[in-house]
């Protein structure tokens, strides 16, 4: 399902470590959980207390920006290096959305003063050190869904008798993981695995999902533009005149054409002229190919609540969410243990997303790795050990907590035919767009 939002329709508010609740257009005067200095923690005497809060933190709310051309924007307004920026979690571009960010060497009066369009900074303080991933707990959504941003008109009745039985959603990684467009980009990962990295260089330059004669949907003049530059460099592979018609807004595809005109046989520093965020992706999007794939066949089988080797059990946190902290092994000894629990709904079962540091990988992952001749050593990657992953967790369903269906009114209180509200809050890591799939029947 492609969904097409206005950024109304789609409202994301970060919920923090402490359950805060980021809202939209609310100033907040404090928050705790942000780490601080004192002349106690090592300053010396007499210095003021904030000598070590090189930091400030800040909540970032925007719209119709995704979070790196907001920071970006900010950046070049205040004149701020773009590099001092950090945030726990990638917003959507085509909504409106709220976060904590954080930023070094400049002060939080000095952030509350941003003034960029459609961007608002809702509170700000002093911090001892950047922010973390572990900061953000997960996202409360707000969706409205009808028949122009989903396809469908989405059934009311339907859909409240679905939620009331269960608010279970299976945690499947979403388009986006694999690009919003062309959704190749856990390709150029497997090519980087195996140390292919020609191949990357040429997947990511040239692979195109239709070409412009044969696209199933119709296509406007810019997308025509991008399939038929991606096609004629494809052909005879001449760098030089690729950079007299590739557009600049392709701009990263640019700067590896640039470099391979110049370097023609480095295909792994024309792989570093793209931001390091984007080189990572590529390693994360190949790891949630495998998870998904690994979860189908797992439904299909019909184990999904079923304990097996390689995965984890992780309870259930005051928030409702899965507490990684708490996870444990399933074993042999504990599977009969686990399956009650699960039964209980006291907590999801996890598995990998394999990487160097997993020690045991579940038949289904193994399986997927093996269709791909992909290893966990591969995830060692020595040639960019930059985007070497040790692994990790996910489970493999989540609860959609707070999960309301309501029809949509318009300013007057009258009901707006064929459009639906869909309130939940969601871990970090879960997919609204998935969660709103499966809610609507899909």
């Amino acid at each position: 399902m492609d969904f097409h939002f206005q950024p109304e329709e789609f409202i994301v508010e970060e919920i923090t470590s402490d359950g805060t609740v980021l809202e939209v257009d609310k100033k907040i005067e404090s928050l705790s959980g942000i780490p601080t200095a004192t002349a106690q923690d090592g300053a010396e005497a007499g210095e003021p207390k904030n000598a070590k809060n090189e930091f400030s933190w800040f909540i970032l709310q925007k719209r119709n920006w995704n979070t790196q051309q907001a920071l970006d924007a900010i950046s070049i307004k205040m004149y701020i290096p773009r590099k001092r920026f950090n945030f726990a979690g990638t917003k959507d571009r085509s909504a409106i959305t709220t976060q904590l960010c954080s930023v070094f060497g400049v002060s939080a009066e000095r952030m509350l003063t941003a003034h960029v369009k459609d961007i608002k900074i809702n509170g700000a303080w002093p911090a001892s050190e950047k922010i973390k991933l572990g900061v953000l707990k997960g996202n409360r959504f707000c969706v409205t869904v009808n028949k122009e941003n989903c396809g469908m008109t989405p059934d009311f009745e339907k859909i409240t008798a679905a939620t009331q039985k269960s608010n279970e959603i299976t945690n499947f990684f979403g388009k986006q993981r694999f690009g919003s467009l062309r959704s190749n980009t856990h390709l150029v990962g497997h090519y980087i695995l195996k140390g292919d990295y020609k191949g990357a260089v040429e997947n990511y330059l040239v692979f195109r999902d239709c070409d412009a004669e044969n696209c199933k949907e119709e296509i406007s003049p810019t997308r025509r533009e991008e399939l038929e530059v991606r096609k004629r460099l494809e052909q005879d592979w001449d760098f030089k005149a690729a950079l007299g018609y590739f557009p600049a807004w392709l701009k990263y595809e640019v700067s590896i054409i640039r470099h391979m005109k110049d370097n023609p046989t480095d295909y792994i520093g024309a792989i570093r002229k793209i931001p390091r965020s984007i080189q990572l992706m590529f390693i994360h999007a190949a790891q949630a190919d495998v998870f998904n794939s690994a979860l189908k066949a797992r439904i299909a089988t019909g184990k999904l609540r079923t304990p097996i080797e390689g995965d984890f059990f992780a309870p259930f946190d005051p928030l409702g969410f899965p507490n990684d902290e708490k996870a444990v092994a399933i074993s042999k000894e504990n599977a009969e243990e686990i399956a009650a629990k699960i039964a209980a709904n006291k907590g999801v079962l996890c598995t990998s997303l394999v990487g160097m540091d997993t020690v045991v990988i579940d038949e289904f992952s193994q399986a997927e790795l093996d269709k791909r001749s992909i290893t966990k050593e591969m995830f060692l990657i020595k040639s960019m050990p930059e985007l070497s992953s040790k692994g990790g967790m996910r489970p493999l369903w989540v609860n959609a907590v707070g999960l309301g269906v309501e029809r949509k009114m318009d300013e007057t209180g009258a009901d707006c035919p064929g459009q639906i509200k869909l309130s939940f809050s969601l871990p970090s890591g879960a997919y609204a767009t998935v969660a709103v799939e499966q809610l609507l029947g899909n």
